[in-house]
Formats: structure tokens, C-alpha cells, sequence
């Protein structure tokens, strides 16, 4: 079992790994702060908060929609360390994203 800091410093390092790769696919697409805001439907001050203070309280929903915005699929995955195997796993494919976002294709 893990102590509430393990959780958290994992937590965290998860969360940073989603926003830099949210970072990259806004950079790759030429996508603004605020225009990210209108395609997920929340305001500039949520996003901003979202990417600058990496915002703890980031649920799978969030992140689905993030990914539906980018035309990108979420795998979560339980890797067992002992095994490197693994345990459980989903993709989530993305529904047509409410605003057509250009892609580099």
C-alpha cells in the first residue's frame, strides 16, 4: 500500500504528463488558450488554470473531452511493476469534437 504523498506526487506527475501532452497537441494544431475554452465549452480561466497550475482535481471525463477535441483516443492501463504486465486496461475512441480543429495530416 501507498503513503497519501505517493498518491499524490503519482497524481500529480500523471496530470503533468496529460496537460504537456495537451500543450503539444494545442502547439501542433496552432490552438489558443481561449479557443480551447470555446471547444470544451468552459471559460479561459479553467483552461488557463488546467495548463498553468496543473489542476489536481482533472477527471477521466475532462480528459476524454480533451481528447475528443484533439481527434486523439485515452488508454488508461494498470501495469503491475512486479510483472510488467498489463492488468486492466480501456481505450476510449473519440466522438466528432464539436468544432472541426485542423490537423497537421
Amino acid at each position: 500500500m501507498t503513503t497519501p504523498t505517493e498518491d499524490t506526487s503519482s497524481g500529480d506527475a500523471l496530470i503533468a504528463h496529460v496537460m504537456d501532452q495537451v500543450e503539444e497537441a494545442m502547439n501542433r494544431r496552432g490552438i489558443t488558450r481561449r479557443e480551447l475554452s470555446g471547444l470544451l465549452d468552459v471559460t479561459p480561466g479553467y483552461v488557463s488554470h488546467l495548463l498553468v497550475h496543473r489542476n489536481r482535481n482533472l477527471t477521466i471525463q475532462s480528459v476524454v473531452k480533451l481528447a475528443e477535441v484533439f481527434g486523439c483516443t485515452v488508454d488508461i492501463r494498470f501495469i503491475d511493476p512486479l510483472e510488467g504486465k498489463v492488468e486492466a486496461g480501456t481505450s476510449v475512441e473519440p466522438e466528432a469534437p464539436a468544432m472541426a480543429v485542423p490537423t497537421d495530416d
